[in-house]
């Protein structure tokens, strides 16, 4: 994620499921979003059918976190059936166990500003299905 100079709430959005919407906020919806918020906070959420639940917010800014122009973040999530494990610069900042987990299968970004922030270098790796018993 490459920084706008704008501070803004951006990340990822997965296990994203939009029941036909193309365009949505969190109605009719369901989707976690990790993304560092516009204080430079670490902070992992979920919208189920259009209620959203806080799963984990750091209380701390990320360390030397900059929304200056150009700054660069990697963002990456790893995901089992329950287990959320969320990423910064290759530094783990929180995992999270739902216990009620969404099943959706997209992805997506969410963008906080109306320019200049943008994504690059993304990937997405599947090694197998959820088993959910």
């Amino acid at each position: 994620m490459i920084q706008s100079g704008i501070a803004s709430d951006s990340g990822i959005i997965f296990g994203l499921e939009r029941n036909g919407n193309i365009n949505f906020w969190e109605e009719n919806v369901s989707y976690y979003f990790f993304f560092i918020n516009f204080e430079g906070h670490p902070y992992l959420g979920k919208v189920n059918n259009g209620s959203w639940t806080s799963l984990y917010f750091s209380p701390t800014p990320l360390d030397g976190f900059k929304f200056d122009v150009g700054s660069t973040n990697n963002l990456k999530i790893e995901r089992t059936a329950t287990t959320i494990k969320c990423f910064v610069d290759n530094v783990q900042v929180c995992e999270y166990i739902d216990k009620s987990p969404l099943l959706g299968k997209e992805y997506g970004f969410r963008v906080g500003v109306s320019t200049g922030l943008a994504y690059e270098n993304l990937s997405v790796t599947k090694t197998g299905d959820f088993d959910l018993m």
